[in-house]
């Protein structure tokens, strides 16, 4: 089973279809409207941009933003992240201290 995991982190990056990423960036974009339904969300909203200093128009230029990432560049940044030889595993429960991997 560890190595399956290992495998599926390893090469999960290269399975993202085209039509799967257009949807979840449009999601993304849809959802900006939500943070302007109601008087706290608006509140929490511009509490976010002044705790993080972005600046006012932060939530104007998100989609426009998000629609320059491509696939390619999500794939790359996955890859950075999603790399078993930069994670360290953790076995819980009885395990053979001559089992190395």
């Amino acid at each position: 089973a560890e190595k399956v995991i290992k495998e599926t982190i390893d090469t999960v990056v290269d399975t993202i279809r085209p039509d799967e990423f257009e949807e979840a960036k449009n999601a993304i974009i849809n959802s900006i409207m939500y943070n302007f339904e109601s008087n706290s969300s608006i509140a929490r909203s511009f509490l976010f941009l002044d705790r993080y200093k972005f600046p006012a128009d932060f939530f104007d230029k998100r989609a426009q933003d998000l629609e320059k990432i491509s696939l390619e560049d999500i794939k790359q940044a996955a890859k950075k992240v999603m790399d078993t030889s930069k994670m360290f595993t953790l076995r819980v429960g009885r395990v053979d201290s001559a089992e190395k991997v």
